[in-house]
């Protein structure tokens, strides 16, 4: 665990070695009852050792003033209150009256789950004061109790939507408040983040967007690998989401981040050399943009980043039309083998700006951000 005070700071974790902390921070909070009421921020790294120990119920419910809360289950753990897949079961646990104690705080305005399992949507019902929501790698309980709707709605600013979150979104986008007004009122969030690997994901997004009435801040993270279906490109999530039914959103739109990671030889090939995978061409069809951030990935090696048709990006972002436009920010991540001693691929690509982006480089209202970052494999 690990948790932040209003004055300084605490850090109270398990160690890799097993040797853990948990026991002095239940100490710490007993001996001290004032303590709990200074935490604002809780991490919580749930193991089986942490299930194991007697009283973490009682020493969550100590803590009153809570503002965020983060929960993740440990891949590591051995199997106890854990399922099949080694995550940690959210609706049949010992810590879990203590972990809706947290969560059911009217302070708390930032919520983290990830790795979870049989996840009860219900559970959010007095959470009204969250603005900021990471979910990742969760899956719904297959009998999700029925709740009374409270008439206060959830009014987020900010959406993570990680791995396998999205039916959770939609689920809670499907609830409404006694005056039949939604529950999870989306109107208001300004960024929202989300994970595309399949085609479903996009069905998903695409819906929750539709919702999202004043959006300023769009980030995709593609991290395509052999499971992604041949071809499924970048260009395919952003041709998709700003279509007719997101068209609202995209009229405030003022930012979009792209991560693209080749994480094998095949996704390279497949592509054809392009290594926004289609991302820049779907960028014509949006042209009042301000800030465009991309990071492009490359785990096999940086021959590919040789071949790749870089200057793709260049020739869209300086054709007339974006009036608008006053931020471009590109790094390039690549990968040495520790047995190559040379560095041309790396002075090649440190040299892009001038080779292939001169454009952008020139550019009398744009700033153009460059970068290129290179790590031993």
């Amino acid at each position: 665990m690990s948790s932040t005070g209003a004055e300084s700071p605490m850090h109270i974790g398990r160690v890799h070695h097993g040797h853990g902390t948990t026991l002095a921070f239940k100490r710490l909070l007993s001996n001290s009852s004032d303590t709990a009421n200074h935490i604002r921020e809780l991490a919580v790294n749930i193991t089986k050792e942490d299930l194991r120990e007697i009283g973490h119920a009682e020493t969550f419910e100590k803590m009153m003033q809570l503002q965020a809360l983060t929960v993740i289950s440990s891949r590591h753990s051995q199997l106890l209150f854990f399922n099949e897949t080694k995550q940690f079961s959210w609706d049949d646990n010992p810590i879990r009256q203590g972990l809706l104690h947290l969560l059911h705080l009217p302070t708390l305005v930032s919520l983290h789950l990830q790795s979870i399992e049989h996840f009860i949507v219900s559970d959010l019902v007095p959470c009204t004061n969250l603005k900021h929501i990471y979910l990742s790698e969760l899956s719904i309980a297959r009998t999700s109790p029925s709740a009374r709707i409270t008439v206060f709605p959830i009014q987020p600013r900010s959406l993570f939507c990680g791995t396998r979150s999205a039916p959770i979104f939609l689920e809670m986008c499907a609830m409404q408040c006694g005056d039949g007004s939604p529950f999870f009122d989306l109107s208001r969030v300004t960024d929202v983040t989300f994970e595309v690997v399949k085609p479903q994901d996009l069905k998903y997004l695409r819906r929750i967007l539709s919702h999202c009435k004043s959006l300023v801040s769009l980030k995709a993270i593609n991290y395509n690998n052999l499971a992604t279906p041949p071809d499924f490109k970048t260009s395919t999530i952003f041709l998709n989401i700003f279509s007719t039914t997101t068209a609202e959103s995209i009229q405030t739109l003022k930012r979009i981040d792209m991560i693209i990671s080749f994480s094998d030889s095949y996704s390279t090939l497949r592509d054809k050399g392009d290594p926004f995978r289609g991302f820049v061409d779907a960028l014509e069809n949006i042209e009042k943009i301000e800030d465009i951030t991309i990071e492009v990935v490359i785990e096999v090696g940086s021959t590919y980043g040789l071949l790749a048709k870089w200057a793709r990006l260049d020739q869209v972002l300086t054709r007339p039309g974006w009036s608008t436009l006053r931020k471009v920010s590109l790094t390039i991540k690549t990968h040495r083998y520790a047995w190559d001693p040379s560095n041309h691929v790396a002075q090649t690509i440190e040299a892009f700006p001038k080779t292939h982006f001169s454009g952008l480089s020139s550019h009398n209202f744009v700033v153009f951000d460059f970068r290129h970052v290179s790590r031993t494999k």
